[in-house]
């Protein structure tokens, strides 16, 4: 048995290790059958890759001209006119071009609205000059005699000015104070009288009101006797009617026990009907006096008891009624108090308003006084250096006159200078391709007035890819064409970018590469195709340079 399971497993182990001998044996064949495969497939795409570029410098050696969108544009780019800097802000008063006119150069294209103010500002130079002048020209010749007597007659005027004017003011001051003084003592004693009224009003009130607690109280307490009196005499009755009523029930239940007994005599025969008839009778007598007691201590209860909640009601009402007066005379004490107090406060800041009213008139006169003492003394000074500098010609003040008159010639030309800023004029000759601003209205900032443009000379502005900008150089001839227009335009190429950048005239197809990179081309078109063009400003063409 052990020999045969040793035989068995030998059996079995030997069929595994041929199978993993096996296994290696394929591995090792596929992988270097996959390396193979892979060096042929790299070696397949450089050859495809070889070719493109092959095929790729053949055309690009086999091209003759480079194709690029662009747009067209007047000579020096379109300018935008606006008012100087200094006219900021200003409105158009006259616009005289319109859209499509030929300008010269120089030529007036808009009048701003300071122009009319400007213009006075010039005409009142030049009459300054004018006084200056003659300013100099007196300087120079000197003064006359008469001139001096006339001076001295100024200088007496103003001091008797002064004189006057200093004591109106003086008087006025003192009728000001008079008068605050014045208003003053009646706010005051109006201030008293107010307090007084109070004072009296409040004791009014307060006595009034001390009238309606003593009599609430008598009234009160007069009306709680009253009940309770009432009171003692309904338990007095009441007691008493209820001995009357037990005694008389008494009396009743001995008369019915009397009738029992002669009831049963009479049953017997041994008493008369009539006597049996007494008894009963008797009874009934007694029951009737029962029931009238019963009555009459009810009525006396009900009676009393009615007395006393009208007692209690009357007593509520006047409690209520002296309360209520109370509470009146409280509240008219409390207003009367109140609108005292207002009146007292109303007249005191009548008084202070008046005092400070009154004090900022003196202090404003006092002002006053002193401004035309100070004005007057300094015109008197004025007038005294006037004649003293009448009496003679220094060459000071010759070239003090002279001086001035210079600076009025320096601000004529400053103000001309200004007023030619008010005319817009055309920097150069050409057309205006459109209008921002019209007449009345505010210069934009960013649009200016009109746009010019040098149509007599357009140009074509290419944006050749950064690709194909090696291709292109200046003299090489280009050809634009559009659907705009018939025909094509011819032109040579007249400058080359030095700047990369994006893309800025578009093309309608959805796929076209609008973030390429360009660089633009001016081509300056032959005259006749300017002349074609010249309305054609920003149109989108498609040029063709040869290369």
């Amino acid at each position: 048995m052990g020999k045969e399971s040793k035989v068995k497993d030998k059996s079995f182990l030997k069929p595994t290790g041929r199978g993993v001998l096996g296994l290696a044996v394929a591995a090792t064949v596929i992988t270097t059958a996959v390396g193979f495969w892979q060096v042929s497939e790299f070696r397949k795409a450089q050859e495809l890759k070889a070719a493109a570029a092959t095929a790729t410098a053949t055309a690009a050696a086999t091209r003759t001209s480079v194709t690029a969108l662009g747009r067209l544009t007047p000579q020096g780019e379109v300018i935008k006119l606006s008012a100087p800097s200094a006219s900021e802000g200003a409105r158009i008063e006259q616009l005289r071009v319109e859209e499509g006119d030929l300008v010269s150069q120089g030529q007036i294209i808009a009048v701003l609205d300071t122009r009319d103010r400007l213009e006075a500002i010039l005409q009142q130079a030049d009459k300054e000059i004018k006084v200056k002048q003659a300013e100099l020209a007196k300087i120079q010749v000197g003064a006359k005699t008469g001139v001096i007597g006339a001076q001295k007659a100024e200088v007496a005027k103003f001091q008797a000015q002064v004189q006057r004017e200093t004591e109106g003011e003086a008087a006025n001051v003192a009728r000001l104070e008079a008068q605050l003084r014045r208003e003053t003592e009646a706010e005051q004693a109006n201030v008293a009288k107010f307090e007084a009224q109070l004072q009296r009003e409040t004791e009014a009130e307060q006595a009034n009101l001390a009238k309606f607690e003593a009599q609430l109280q008598r009234e009160t307490e007069v009306q709680q006797a009253k009940l309770a009196r009432l009171e003692a005499q309904l338990r007095g009755e009441r007691a008493s009617q209820n001995a009357t009523v037990d005694r008389l029930k008494a009396e009743l239940k001995n008369a019915e026990a009397e009738q029992q007994r002669n009831k049963e005599l009479a049953e017997t025969g041994a008493i008369s009907a009539s006597v049996y008839d007494t008894k009963r009778l008797t009874v009934d007598t007694a029951r009737e006096k029962v029931k009238e007691a019963e009555a009459i201590l009810e009525k006396t209860v009900q009676t009393l008891q009615e007395q006393i909640v009208e007692t209690k009601a009357i007593i509520k009402q006047t409690v209520e009624t002296g309360n209520q007066d109370i509470n009146q005379s409280r509240a008219n004490l409390k207003r009367k108090l109140e609108t005292g107090k207002q009146e007292i406060k109303g007249a005191i800041a009548a008084l202070n308003q008046k005092i400070e009213t009154g004090r900022e008139q003196i202090n404003q006169a006092e002002a006053i006084l002193k401004q035309k003492a100070e004005t007057g003394q300094e015109q008197i000074n004025q007038a005294k250096a006037n004649l003293d500098q009448i009496g003679e010609v220094r060459a000071e003040d010759v070239q003090a006159a002279q001086a001035s008159v210079e600076s009025a010639i320096a601000a004529k030309q400053k103000a001309q200078v200004d007023l030619n800023l008010s005319y817009v004029k055309a920097p150069v000759s050409g057309s205006v391709l459109k209008v921002h601003t019209r007449q009345g209205e505010r210069i934009h900032v960013d649009n200016g007035i009109v746009e010019l443009g040098r149509t007599d000379q357009m140009y074509a502005i290419a944006e050749v890819y950064e690709t194909d900008i090696a291709k292109v150089r200046n003299g090489q001839r280009a050809t634009v064409t559009s659907p705009v227009f018939a025909g094509t335009l011819e032109g040579t190429v007249a400058r080359i970018g030095k700047q990369i950048g994006k893309k800025d005239v578009l093309n309608t197809d959805p796929a076209a590469d609008t973030d390429a990179r360009v660089v633009e081309v001016r081509i300056r078109l032959n005259p006749e195709s300017s002349k074609k063009v010249a309305a054609l400003t920003n149109l989108q063409v498609e040029v063709k340079i040869e290369i």
